[in-house]
């Protein structure tokens, strides 16, 4: 055996060798790039499912809070409403100068005790109207009524 034949024996040993590891490689190379993709869809999909709960979560507390708003809305409305009833009819029993009041004795006292009733009702169904919202509005807010 010549040098020849050693060299060319070695360069052939190497030559296989970097071929088998070429070949080794680009099958790394793919599998990994298989994994990483099914890897990466997993993973979308199990962060598109987490989005799609946040957002229906958000959806409902937003649909939760207008429904709340809404309500004390409504609430306040119906206050406002049977406490300024009760006001006018408060302020229509007090005598004024500028206000209407029958010359006979009997009507006079007829007409005052109209406006004690009217104010009388109004102020209790402003009480009633309170105490029926009293679950749903803020404490604060019903010891100031």
């Amino acid at each position: 055996m010549t040098w020849d034949d050693i060299w060319k024996i070695i360069i052939g040993s190497l030559a296989s060798v970097g071929g088998i590891g070429g070949i080794i490689f680009f099958i790394i190379k793919f599998s990994a790039d298989n994994i990483a993709q099914r890897l990466q869809k997993k993973y979308s999909l199990e962060l598109n499912k987490d989005i799609e709960k946040f957002k229906s979560n958000l959806d409902n507390k937003i649909y939760i809070s207008k429904t709340k708003f809404d309500t004390e809305f409504s609430i306040y409305r119906e206050l406002s409403k049977a406490y300024f009833e009760a006001v006018k009819a408060v302020g229509i029993m007090i005598p004024t100068g500028l206000a209407f009041v029958p010359a006979d004795e009997n009507d006079r006292k007829e007409y005052e005790q109209k406006c004690y009733l009217d104010a009388s009702k109004a102020v209790v169904n402003a009480q009633d109207a309170l105490n029926s919202n009293a679950p749903f509005i803020q404490t604060e807010l019903f010891d100031k009524y």
